[in-house]
């Protein structure tokens, strides 16, 4: 993953961070305004851990570069 990538995504972690923390840490209150990510069953608001949120990821390892691309995409949309 290039460094600008790697830039994105840690802006979008940090867009979603903010949202969540506005609703007290409530994801589920969150759901619908933050960016997200399908893998497996689950929305994953960063990439940078697994859908558990307890283990580091590579995100591109973890994901593949196309769902990265389209989670940075709707995030250039809002």
């Amino acid at each position: 993953m290039n460094r600008e990538t790697k830039l994105l995504l840690e802006e979008i972690v940090d867009y979603n961070g903010k949202i969540i923390d506005k609703n007290d840490g409530d994801i589920n209150k969150s759901i619908d305004n933050i960016i997200t990510l399908k893998y497996k069953g689950h929305s994953i608001w960063n990439p940078f851990m697994d859908e558990t949120l307890r283990i580091k990821v590579d995100p591109e390892e973890k994901y593949s570069l196309d769902k990265l691309e389209n989670f940075i995409n709707d995030y250039n949309k809002k």
